[in-house]
């Protein structure tokens, strides 16, 4: 009996040094169900309507899906390098890749729907062409300090003879690295979904120049965009 306590004792404290709180296991496990059946709804969408562009989204929403996963093993075994590595790793950089989803879908939308004499900076603040590598540049900053943050704390946490005082303040240190990426991404998020406003009201003025075909849908599919980037951003932070 004693020896059982001993050893959940000691795994709640491992478990505590490596994510720097007590990490929920249902909440994994929710986590891991959801984005898995969200991952088969997409995979079906994506080869039904030959999405090839959305490979990006695809990406980011898979490593979710072995984020969380991962995520649950390194609960129940914090010693678990690989597992924890994923973990962190998956779950921390997978926002980047959901977020260029948006960026390329609302990109194309904008260059469908928008008159070439209203592309221009003054009606739309992003030209058409130009918003996904805008955007993305701008993601990968902070895409590249959260990495720096994930390698960081893999390397401590791999080095030998690691007490738990040193393991404590090599998460402090990384959370305070991803810190900066995710307000930088929260940065980059804002400004996306101040241009996304913008052009779906802006757009009402040339309303008699939209596309016949699903007018209705593509609007529909903006604010559906729009409210993702929220989500993202809501999520990261």
């Amino acid at each position: 009996m004693s020896n059982s306590t001993g050893n959940s004792t000691m795994t709640g404290t491992t478990v505590v040094a490596v994510f720097g709180y007590s990490p929920s296991m249902p909440m994994a496990w929710i986590g891991g169900v959801i984005f898995t059946l969200s991952a088969l709804v997409h995979i079906f969408q994506y080869f039904k309507h030959r999405a090839w562009y959305f490979y990006l989204m695809m990406l980011g929403i898979l490593m979710e899906v072995f984020g969380y996963w991962a995520r649950v093993i390194a609960i129940q075994n914090p010693n678990n390098n690989a597992a924890v590595f994923l973990t962190f790793l998956l779950t921390t950089l997978a926002p980047s890749f959901l977020a260029t989803g948006c960026y390329m879908s609302f990109g194309r939308i904008i260059y469908w729907v928008t008159p070439e004499n209203r592309r221009g900076f003054r009606q739309i603040w992003v030209p058409a062409r130009f918003i996904t590598i805008i955007f993305t540049s701008l993601d990968m900053l902070s895409f590249s300090v959260q990495s720096i943050g994930i390698f960081f704390l893999i390397g401590k946490l791999s080095s030998q003879g690691q007490t738990a005082d040193q393991q404590a303040q090599a998460v402090k240190t990384t959370y305070d690295i991803l810190r900066v990426g995710f307000i930088m991404q929260s940065i980059v998020f804002g400004i996306f979904m101040l241009v996304a406003f913008r052009f779906m009201f802006a757009s009402k003025a040339w309303k008699f120049d939209w596309p016949e075909a699903g007018s209705n849908r593509w609007r529909t599919a903006g604010w559906a965009i729009v409210a993702a980037a929220f989500m993202i951003a809501v999520g990261c932070y």
